[in-house]
Parts: C-alpha cells; sequence; structure tokens
C-alpha cells in the first residue's frame, strides 16, 4: 500500500461496470477536495491495469460487475489498497466487513454519506503508521435476528450446515445464520478451522480427539469423511 502524502491527497479509483454510475461517481470524488482522481475502470482487468501504472490508496469497488465480482476479486490480492465498496446489494454487507473493507456504500449514495466515508478513509491514513499495521483477523461477524453479531474465532467449536443456514455452536452459545459451509470457510481462518463433512467445520485447537471417522470436541462427536480425514490429520500432524 503506498504511503499518503504528507498534505493528505488520497489517490483514489472508482471501479463499475455500469456508465452512469462511473459517472456519478466522479461526481462525488470531484466534490471531496482531498480525493484526486487516478483512474476509472470498468471492470476487474482494467483496475489490474491501472493499480500497475500508479500508487493508489484508495479503491471504490462495485460489487456485480462482469467476470470476477468485487468481493472475490478483492480475495485475490495479497496487499490491496483500502476499499470502500459500492452496490445496489445490502446482503454483501456482512462478507465485505469481514474483508475489512473500510465502509460499504449503497446506491443510490448520496453526497453527505459519501463525504462520511471519504472522512474514514482520511482518518485511517492519518493514523500512526503503528496504528495502521492490520492485526490478523481473530473474529467474523454473522447476521442473526436482523442484528450484526460480532463472534470470536476462539470461541467457535464447530460449525454445522442445515438446509440454507450453518449454525454456529460455540463457547457460550448457538447462532444460526443464512449462509453456506463454503462462504463459512472463506470468512475463517485456514491454519485454525477445518472441513471435516460436507456438514462440518471444526476448530482444530478445540478437538479432543479421534476416533474412527468421528470428531471428539467436548462431548460432542462429529461425523469425519474419508475425503478429508487425510486433510485433518495434516493439520494436526504438527500438534501430536
Amino acid at each position: 500500500m503506498a504511503d499518503v502524502a504528507t498534505d493528505m491527497i488520497l489517490h483514489c479509483l472508482i471501479a463499475d461496470d455500469e456508465p452512469i454510475a462511473r459517472t456519478g461517481m466522479r461526481k462525488l470524488v470531484e466534490q471531496v477536495p482531498f480525493l484526486h482522481l487516478a483512474g476509472i475502470a470498468k471492470d476487474t482487468a482494467e483496475i489490474g491495469r491501472l493499480l500497475a501504472q500508479q500508487s493508489v490508496q484508495l479503491l471504490f469497488l462495485d460489487i456485480q460487475m462482469p467476470g470476477v465480482n468485487g468481493i472475490d476479486y478483492l480475495k485475490t490480492f495479497h496487499e490491496p489498497p483500502r476499499v470502500i465498496f459500492t452496490t445496489a446489494y445490502p446482503e454483501y454487507a456482512i462478507e465485505g466487513y469481514n474483508l475489512d473493507v473500510l465502509d460499504y456504500l449503497l446506491k443510490p449514495i448520496t453526497l453527505t454519506r459519501f463525504q462520511k466515508a471519504a472522512n474514514k478513509a482520511r482518518d485511517y491514513f492519518l493514523r500512526p503508521a503503528t496504528a495502521t499495521a492490520t492485526a490478523p483477523a481473530d473474529h467474523l461477524f454473522v447476521k442473526t435476528n436482523r442484528q450484526l453479531v460480532k463472534i470470536a474465532f476462539n470461541d467457535i467449536l464447530y460449525i454445522q450446515a442445515m438446509l440454507n443456514y450453518v449454525i454456529l455452536h460455540t463457547t457460550q452459545q448457538k447462532i444460526i445464520t443464512y449462509a453456506s459451509v463454503k462462504s463459512m470457510l472463506d470468512n475463517l481462518p485456514t491454519n485454525r478451522f477445518c472441513k471435516i463433512h460436507k456438514s462440518y467445520i471444526a476448530a482444530i485447537d478445540k478437538i479432543n480427539g479421534l476416533q474412527a471417522n468421528e470428531v471428539i470436541i467436548g462431548t460432542h462427536r462429529l461425523p469425519l469423511s474419508r475425503n478429508h480425514k487425510d486433510n485433518l490429520l495434516k493439520l494436526l500432524g504438527n500438534r501430536i
């Protein structure tokens, strides 16, 4: 991530596949004195070309774009610029925040809301360098009962799929959220969680033992499929 100039001009990119949306975003950027528009992209391929040509601190990224969508594209970065999602779809908010984006703007975007997001970006870059170093995530957010709930990785025992939902079994409670096993895996650290069955994810450090085709976590006995057994043993290998 490039350093911000001392006069706090943030070089930004707009990425959106809709011409009207790109025009609207450009007009919003032009009304914020500390934002400099470094380029406009209509798809992820063009984003890559623009980022390769210049230093950019901030990316206004649409989610629904042709080819790779904004969320999947962001996951491909080793060290992306800071991102503010711009979208008409509120259902991606949880996954967006789990990717540590600065803000999530719902279209149509008002100038007041845009300025608030831009100020949040400026405040992020104004923090001392030691404060802007991103610590490894230790939690995720899930939506349940019409609210976002923060769940620490340390509290998760295992995750169980049930139709279109998953149940997060934690040390204190069970939390049901609309999600898939795959989407949960995408937001969990691979060195701490392992898929042990098509319907189960286990917290590796909570595993008390293995017996036949079962994983034992406390008083719970979870199914262990043959397809996932080798990977689990490999992850447990350096702990045995």
